[in-house]
């Protein structure tokens, strides 16, 4: 094997610059694309964990946010369940109203009972 041959077999086989081009655009696109189905699919996730949400307003929208704030992105919960993130992070640091705790521990009570009647 000479020389001139591999010479001859790597112009003959080599990609051209138009060629080379076209790859780096489709590899572009398809990173473009792969990014926004990871978009999309994190946006419809979040949709099908939420739907019992939506009918019970913003609150009840914050709570879901903060029990799944480490499975989604929260910007991206923001933008899908349509709640400002200041309004999120406002709820947080708000202390519970007198009427929820009592809410909290009725609830509780009502469950102790539940539970010691056997669910009946």
């Amino acid at each position: 094997m000479t020389p001139y041959s591999l010479y001859s077999w790597k112009r003959q086989f080599a990609k051209s610059a138009v060629v080379q081009r076209a790859e780096l655009d489709q590899n572009a696109e398809i990173r473009r694309l792969k990014a926004e189905l990871k978009r999309v699919s994190e946006e419809r996730d979040i949709l099908k964990k939420a739907a019992a949400y939506f009918a019970k307003g913003v609150r009840a929208k914050y709570a879901f946010m903060r029990d799944h704030v480490r499975e989604f992105r929260l910007a991206t919960m923001c933008r899908v369940l349509k709640v400002h993130r200041s309004g999120y992070y406002a709820w947080r640091r708000s202390p519970l109203s007198v009427r929820s705790k009592d809410d909290q521990r009725l609830l509780g009570l009502i469950k102790q009972q539940w539970l010691e009647s056997d669910g009946v």
